[in-house]
Parts: C-alpha cells; structure tokens; sequence
C-alpha cells in the first residue's frame, strides 16, 4: 500500500516537472544558444548574490538570524531568475530526470531511444554550466581586482581568502560531500516544485481564485483571471526556489549550530567565493589555484550528478520501473 501510494504520488509530481523539463533543454543549435544566454543572465545574478552574501556575513548576526539571511538573498535570487527565465545550470536535472522519465512512458516509437534523449540533456547541461561560470568567475574576479586596486579595499581579507581557497579544496576540504548534499536539496526542491504544481491543479486554485468572494468584490473577472493563470503556472516554481534557497543558505549555519560537518557547495557559488578570493589580491602558488578550480570544475559535476540520479530514480518509482528497469534506460539499452 505504501509503496502503491508513495508511487502515485511520485507519478503526479513527476507528471508536472517534466513539463518544466522540457524547457531546460536544447533540442536545437538554436535553442542551446538561447540557453546559454538565459544561463548568462543567471550567472550575472549569481554574481550578486556572492557579493550580498559576504556582506551579510559581515554583519556578524547571530547563526540563525544570519542563515536565514542567507536563505532569503538565494530564494529572492533563484525566484528573480525563474520569473525571468535565467537558468542556474544544477536546477536543470531535477527537471529533466523527470522529463526523461515522461518521455519513457509516452513512448510509442521503437526508434526512439532514451540515449538520444540523454545526450540532448547532457549537452543542454554542459551549455548552461559553461554560461554560468563564463560570466561568474571573470566578472568576480575583474570586480574583486578592481575594487581592491582602485579603492585600496579586499573584499576577503587574507583569512577569509584562504578560507575560502581551501574550503573548495578538493582534498583539503569535505567539498565534494557538501557538493552531494547540493545535490540532494536541488532533487528535492524538483520534487517541491512538481508536488505544488499538482496541488494546483488537483485541488482546482485556479478556478477559486477567480470564484472567490472578496476577490470577486475587489478585482474585476479579467483581473481574478490573471492572478489565477499566473498561480496556476507559477507557483510550484517560487514555492520551489524559496524552498532551495533557505536549504542553500542555513545549511552551514545549521551544521556549524549542531557541531557536524553538515555544508553545501554549489558550483556556480564555489568559483564566484573562488574567483573573488583570487581577485582580492593575496599571493597564491600556482598548484594551489588549480587544484581549486579544478575542485570547483569536480563539484559542478556532483552537483549535477547527484541531483540527477535522485530525481531520476524518484522519476522511474513513478513509472513503476524496477532497479533493473531503471538501470536499463540509465545505460540506454
């Protein structure tokens, strides 16, 4: 029964993420193209949200008034850009794991092979990863260079800095274990957003937005019909991003306020901290630079991993495929 239920559940939340899915991924030269100027404009929010971040840790609030802090700049930012379709590359597998998996279940040619679905996922990935970072790191690392060259101000001093070099250190530091745990919220925030997107169709908010009373009093029907088609598609999306941006923010706070190694590492986060303690003009040797951005370049790859095993496999338990099932579509035979 619970597995019968649990099942449904995941068959109805799956149903409406794919569809979000389908726009995270380039069928196209064209529409990679597009996606890599949406991922663009993401980076260059990204971008700010560092920055907003360090001063916020500046403020020297208490944990949990400073994790929440963090939370809110992330949800106001994930929010922003889903409104405006900028795309955050590890958002995408949550969304198209599931695509993946609709796709599998309404397939109706023979010829149409789930592999080919997976390298169009693949690359679509690739090009929103690339449009993030080629706007993140120079520009963190230009603005941070500037400023400290121009007004005679680091925005890391040399403890923060080598803070935070070797807390992307892939050998020196737990980055690759906080990468998977990015990976767990991003799946989880998809499951977030597919579960609210079915709750506003299931439970008809649409329609008692528009019938609604005191709405009906205030608002004029063309009005009552624009809110409804904008909660109606809206929704699961800010409810998810607010839900992924808190889990971001308070994580480390969390861990720290508990005593356990408990953090996050989120690639496109990781090479802005990384490009601005570059840029804040403290002396680094070479070995250590690389080993870092390579850590950087490893947890954007976990993070996408991660994120995509677990939503794929919450995907396949909504089509009632079992472990090797699934392991057949993942290996595309």
């Amino acid at each position: 029964f619970i597995q019968e239920t649990s099942n449904l559940l995941a068959h109805r939340i799956v149903s409406h993420s794919s569809e979000k899915g389908e726009h995270y991924i380039g069928f196209s030269k064209q529409e990679n193209v597009k996606l890599f100027k949406s991922a663009i404009g993401g980076g260059l929010v990204v971008v700010l949200l560092v920055y907003i971040k360090h001063f916020i840790h500046h403020l020297h609030a208490p944990l949990f008034i400073e994790g929440f802090l963090f939370g809110l700049n992330y949800s106001a930012g994930f929010v922003f850009m889903y409104l405006t379709h900028l795309t955050l590359a590890t958002k995408q597998p949550a969304m198209t794991a599931a695509f993946i998996a609709e796709s599998i279940g309404n397939k109706s040619d023979s010829e149409t092979k789930p592999w080919q679905t997976f390298k169009q996922v693949i690359r679509s990935q690739f090009v929103s990863l690339i449009g993030n970072l080629v706007i993140v790191l120079p520009l963190c690392f230009l603005s941070a260079w500037a400023i400290n060259h121009y007004f005679n101000y680091s925005i890391f001093n040399f403890t923060e800095s080598k803070a935070q070099m070797y807390s992307n250190h892939p050998i020196y530091s737990a980055s690759l274990i906080y990468a998977t745990i990015t990976g767990v919220f991003l799946s989880l925030s998809g499951i977030v957003i597919g579960y609210f997107d079915n709750k506003v169709v299931y439970s008809e908010i649409a329609q008692r937005i528009i019938k609604h009373p005191k709405l009906v009093l205030k608002y004029s029907l063309e009005k009552r019909q624009k809110i409804a088609a904008f909660v109606e598609k809206n929704l699961g999306g800010i409810v998810g991003n607010i839900f992924l941006g808190f889990c971001l923010g308070m994580a480390g706070n969390i861990g720290k306020f508990i005593g356990i190694p408990f953090d996050i590492r989120h690639v496109t986060i990781s090479s802005g901290n990384f490009a601005i303690a570059l840029g804040s003009d403290h002396a680094y040797k070479l070995d250590l630079i690389i080993a870092v951005f390579l850590g950087v370049i490893y947890i954007g790859l976990i993070n996408i991993a991660s994120s995509f095993l677990i939503s794929f496999i919450v995907a396949c338990r909504s089509r009632s495929l079992s472990w090797k099932q699934s392991l057949k579509v993942l290996v595309g035979l």
